[in-house]
């Protein structure tokens, strides 16, 4: 049954779909972009199809209808089955798929219920993709009514490397919800310079580049704590030990409240690989930390070098280390960044206008 909405209006069902609900950057948006939606004139539902995760929580605490279904072998047939018959159920004018898994078996089960609309988010420039997925996702671009590009720098890729047609592309920029960050207290250097760094321990993150940057200050009071899980955690590990900084690096794992972990630290470090935008980047900056990030997708987008964070070139150890080393050895000029970042956030990264550009795409396709 649909739901009405404001005057009687019936409510435009939306159902999201992504792997999992894991403490990720894609995983965070899709569950803002229903926290944060306007229930009046939207009904929505996200599925996952691998496995549940943390974010769960904010789910259920907003009251938004969740579906965990469970991928048991590598073809997925009875979780497509299954998933095909939740959205014979759910009966959703939209279906909004969150990264390639999602991407692949949503819109397959949308096609085979002939869901009226489709819409993609592509949230990173997958380098590491490879032909074949590439190729797929290309395929699966067809089917989709609007694929959303989270920075310019996504656009460009998907475009010129995923060879995915731009008239279907929307740039709509990641955003974070800044009041969590706004009100935290510019940071007060201290004897030691404390740096942090949040993501997964994948090569894309850089992480190894970071504790190589380390081997040559060993004359700035440093200390450095990586929040995150992931494959590279034993490699990263032998890194610290050989480069004898155990007594300066720390693993933290993962965290579940990120504002007040970066209340704690004075900069906040993105070493990445590549990026698609870097939400992390932006919490550091709502934070009134300064930045240090590489220059690469679209961070440079939200970052402008001297000015609202500090941008080096991407796998260079030793312009992370001058970077670094600037911070510790400017630290006025330093936290003058930090306040421009926090004021540029607070304008330009809000996940509110964020979701209002994704629901104005939504209205489009359904013509309300």
């Amino acid at each position: 049954m649909k739901k009405q909405g404001l005057g009687g209006v019936r409510k435009i069902k939306v159902v999201h779909i992504i792997p999992t609900l894991d403490l990720g950057g894609a995983e965070r948006i899709a569950v803002d972009l229903v926290r944060f939606g306007n229930h009046e004139v939207f009904d929505f539902s996200v599925v996952t199809i691998v496995g549940g995760g943390p974010l769960e929580a904010d789910l259920r605490a907003a009251g938004v209808p969740y579906y965990s279904l469970t991928k048991f072998t590598t073809l997925g047939l009875g979780m497509l089955v299954e998933l095909t018959q939740l959205l014979n159920r759910l009966e959703p004018d939209i279906v909004h798929t969150h990264l390639f898994g999602a991407h692949l078996w949503g819109q397959v089960a949308s096609m085979l219920n002939r869901v009226p609309f489709m819409v993609a988010s592509e949230q990173n420039t997958d380098v590491d993709l490879g032909e074949l997925r590439t190729r797929v996702k290309q395929l699966l671009s067809y089917s989709a009514d609007t694929v959303i590009a989270a920075s310019d720098a996504i656009r460009e890729f998907l475009i010129t490397q995923g060879h995915i047609s731009e008239e279907k592309i929307v740039v709509i920029r990641n955003a974070i919800d800044t009041m969590q960050y706004l009100a935290l207290p510019a940071p007060q250097f201290g004897p030691k310079l404390k740096l942090l760094s949040i993501g997964r321990l994948t090569p894309q993150k850089g992480h190894d580049i970071l504790i190589e940057a380390l081997t040559g200050l060993h004359d700035v009071p440093f200390e450095l704590t990586i929040a995150g899980v992931g494959e590279l955690l034993d490699d990263l590990s032998d890194r610290v030990t050989l480069h004898h900084l155990n007594d300066r690096v720390q693993f933290l794992g993962t965290t579940n409240d990120v504002p007040a972990l970066i209340g704690e630290y004075d900069v906040v470090v993105m070493p990445s690989r590549w990026e698609g935008i870097g939400l992390v980047v932006m919490e550091g900056m709502a934070a009134a930390r300064p930045v240090i990030a590489s220059n690469v997708g679209g961070i440079p987008e939200i970052v402008e070098h001297g000015k609202t964070g500090v941008l080096v070139q991407s796998e260079n150890p030793t312009a992370l280390a001058e970077a670094i080393r600037w911070v510790w050895e400017h630290q006025s000029a330093a936290g003058a960044i930090g306040l421009r970042a926090r004021e540029y956030a607070r304008v330009q990264c809000d996940v509110r206008e964020m979701v209002k550009q994704y629901e104005r795409v939504y209205a489009h396709l359904t013509h309300q």
